[in-house]
């Protein structure tokens, strides 16, 4: 499991970008990233393929 610190760094880190969550009224365009992303994103723990 990732250390607190960590976590909140990723959580940060997707924050940055507003349009990557929210749809961009000034354009119409939805979200970039879905629910379901923003879900795995975020799990407390990363994966590592050797």
């Amino acid at each position: 499991m990732l250390p607190p610190a960590s976590l909140q760094a990723k959580q940060a880190a997707l924050q940055m970008f507003q349009t990557q969550l929210h749809d961009d009224p000034s354009t119409g365009a939805n979200a970039i990233l879905s629910a379901a992303t923003v879900e795995r994103l975020l799990q407390p723990f990363e994966v590592l393929f050797v």
